[in-house]
């Protein structure tokens, strides 16, 4: 007999379907019929893969770095993460303990927000920002409050008061 997810404190997973699609992929259709736009949509730019990358990915597969990694990443890779963590940041970090490798950042948010929040939770998130992330938060069952910056001319700025009238007692992190 199966029980439904949702038994197991888990979200229905019918919920991303309740999810309104993201526009990025319109945008990503009509910057398609105008060469040369730059795809900022993606989150990534129009120039290739650079040299030193592709001779990189060739020497991995040929040193059989193809099979799933560690879970948090190889300990090579997190401990030159932290390393450059420090020497940007001036930041001591923990390789073992504070450095977790994903596939991407918005893979690293899915992952946060899912271990972190549920059904009847919130999550404050400041906008503007990535759509895919509040769509995460809903994903997961829980609430996305919107705080947006304010522009003026000397830029954006935060509003700290409405961050702080925005946070609830459910509320679990702050994007």
């Amino acid at each position: 007999m199966s029980v439904p997810i949702e038994a197991h404190g888990f979200p229905p997973l019918a919920s991303a379907a309740k999810i309104a699609p993201s526009r990025i992929r319109a945008i990503a259709e009509l910057a398609e019929q105008h060469p040369g736009t730059l795809r900022l949509f993606y989150g990534e730019d129009t120039l290739p893969t650079p040299d030193f990358i592709k001779e990189a990915g060739r020497r991995a597969i040929a040193d059989s770095f193809t099979f799933y990694t560690p879970n948090a990443g190889y300990p090579a890779l997190r401990e030159a993460i932290a390393s450059q963590t420090a020497k940007l940041h001036d930041v001591e970090v923990d390789p073992s303990r504070d450095v977790i490798v994903t596939a991407s950042g918005m893979v690293a948010m899915v992952l946060a927000i899912q271990a972190t929040v549920g059904p009847g939770d919130s999550v404050v998130v400041v906008t503007p920002l990535w759509p895919n992330i509040a769509a995460a938060v809903r994903v997961a069952g829980a609430e996305a409050i919107e705080v947006p910056l304010s522009f003026a001319a000397h830029g954006y700025s935060l509003d700290f008061e409405a961050l702080e009238a925005a946070i609830k007692p459910g509320t679990r992190l702050v994007s």
